[in-house]
């Protein structure tokens, strides 16, 4: 049975070239290239295929949080948007939907995300360039914060001359405080909680954004519990369909297992 598995395994992936099979751990991930007492340096590889850069003032659309000091990308797959922390190493992008870019930026603009005008002034250097990264078209992204820039960072964010709020045609509600509730179920939930929250009444008090931001945990837990939990054949059935690196990293993983037993 393990070997009949494994075959079957190692045919899905024949159409696939061997260096691509190794790089879930290496692409569209956020990765640490170097670190001093002063700079910190992150590196990213983003598959070209299917992603749909966005723009802002003719470069791609960075985004700031003052609150972390956190500078992200936003990109465009299929029907949803990708947010990737660019300060923070293998962290898994928040999949957001909207009905436009308008929508999803003035989503992201009630929690405090802001245009960066200035990079440099913030502590970034960045450099971008399309990249063929072992064989994978990709989009490169480097980033380098430079940490002595930030001793006069809060005075810079007061004035607000380094970033602005994220410009929409409409006013924000006046409803835009956050439920009690939601910090809870947006961090500490399990599972069956969360799932049996959102389909009661008491989720209609969330806003839009709330609601996104919760679907979005509660579909990345039970991602996990399936990457845990599944067997190898689910595994492949689901990567199959969803073509999620994840799933690509743990079916290797499996396979692994079973060649060394």
């Amino acid at each position: 049975m393990k070997t009949l598995l494994l075959l079957s395994a190692l045919f899905f992936f024949s159409g696939c070239s061997l260096n691509q099979l190794f790089l879930s751990d290496e692409i569209d991930k956020v990765n640490i290239v170097k670190y001093t007492s002063t700079m910190k340096e992150h590196r990213a590889y983003f598959t070209r295929d299917g992603l749909l850069p966005l723009s802002h003032k003719k470069k791609y659309l960075f985004l700031f949080h003052p609150k972390h000091h956190h500078l992200y990308v936003l990109f465009k797959k299929r029907d949803y948007y990708l947010l990737y922390n660019l300060s923070v190493p293998k962290r898994e992008p928040q999949k957001l939907k909207a009905s436009s870019t308008h929508n999803i930026l003035r989503l992201l603009r009630k929690y405090g995300y802001r245009y960066p005008n200035d990079l440099k002034k913030l502590g970034f250097v960045v450099h971008t360039g399309l990249r063929r990264y072992k064989g994978v078209k990709t989009i490169m992204i480097d980033v380098k914060y430079y940490r002595s820039k930030t001793l006069k960072q809060p005075k810079v964010l007061q004035e607000n001359t380094d970033s602005t709020v994220l410009e929409t045609t409409q006013k924000p509600e006046e409803h835009e405080l956050i439920q009690p509730l939601f910090p809870y179920y947006l961090q500490q939930a399990s599972l069956s909680e969360l799932e049996h929250y959102l389909s009661t009444d008491r989720s209609r008090e969330l806003t839009p954004g709330e609601r996104s931001l919760l679907e979005h945990r509660l579909e990345k837990m039970k991602k996990n519990k399936l990457l845990k939990e599944a067997s190898l054949e689910t595994l492949i059935e689901e990567y199959k369909k969803n073509q999620d690196p994840e799933f690509k990293k743990h079916i290797l993983s499996r396979i692994k297992e079973l060649r060394e037993n």
